[in-house]
């Protein structure tokens, strides 16, 4: 490891970024000196945005895009102390990003699908209470409060972050779960017993799941997140407690799904408990 990827790295870690923004970066910074075969110091404010365009000319995403950025402003700022190399540096244009949302029928099909009960349950989890693929992954057995019905999410740090509520049916599946499976520490584990699924393999497994339920719309696993947070406000759920179970600090964001409903409720309901042979409540 370089001197300058070692500095880069502990710069990260004292602000406290998190173990994928710190992956990402280096790997950000790591491009752009394979790139012009020099050490980041040696590149002028010129070659930084010239490889910027061959980055946007690959036609990835803004969010990599603005990845990369980030990345290069916090080397040139903080590590090297050469920020007037990005200070005129432009963000560019955000992508508007379409919301492919899944039927409950759909939803149905998904979940019959997963033979494997890890597999499922993941799932169910991220429609049930609407949380990140990272943050399904990283959960803990002690996560789980099921005498108060809620599961606890933390943040990539491990802190505790919000609670969100967990509704008798998936207490169900997790039991069911726990005694098929005996977890230790993480709720999915990883091979190792002592690691927990990466997010890459959720990611996988859905792809796979969602092509064999022969579901054409192009979602990804987040639109489980999407879905939930639809299905919730069609069910009537308060947009307030909606808000609070995303862990959407500004509201505008839970509003951006709200032109689907009109309907109002002072409760949260889970679409899980809606869901046709899995709720109680469409029993």
């Amino acid at each position: 490891m370089t001197e300058l990827r070692k500095r880069f790295m502990r710069d990260m870690s004292i602000s406290n970024f998190s173990n994928n923004t710190i992956r990402n970066y280096t790997e950000a910074v790591s491009k752009l000196a394979r790139h012009y075969k020099k050490c980041p110091s040696q590149i002028t404010e010129e070659e930084i945005r010239d490889f910027l365009k061959v980055v946007l000319d690959e036609n990835k995403s803004w969010s990599h895009v603005n990845i990369i950025q980030s990345a290069l402003k916090l080397l040139y700022t903080k590590t090297l102390d050469q920020s007037y190399k990005v200070d005129r540096l432009q963000r560019p244009k955000a992508e508007k990003t379409l919301k492919y949302i899944l039927s409950q029928a759909e939803v149905v099909r998904l979940l019959d699908l997963c033979k494997n009960v890890k597999h499922k349950l993941i799932f169910m989890v991220m429609y049930a209470t609407g949380l990140r693929v990272s943050e399904v992954a990283a959960l803990k057995l002690t996560d789980i409060d099921s005498a108060r019905m809620i599961i606890q999410v933390r943040n990539p740090k491990g802190h505790k972050q919000r609670e969100v509520k967990m509704p008798s049916e998936l207490l169900v599946w997790l039991r069911i779960y726990y005694q098929k499976y005996k977890p230790a520490l993480y709720l999915f584990e990883g091979a190792d017993k002592k690691s927990h699924l990466s997010h890459r393999t959720i990611q996988t497994i859905f792809k796979q799941r969602i092509l064999a339920a022969g579901i054409k719309k192009p979602v990804s696993s987040h639109d489980l997140r999407h879905t939930h947070t639809t299905h919730c406000l069609e069910e009537g759920s308060d947009l307030q407690a909606v808000q609070r179970n995303l862990g959407h600090s500004n509201i505008k964001t839970t509003l951006t799904y709200y032109h689907l409903t009109n309907r109002l409720k002072t409760t949260l309901i889970s679409p899980l408990e809606t869901l046709p042979g899995y709720g109680t409540r469409c029993q």
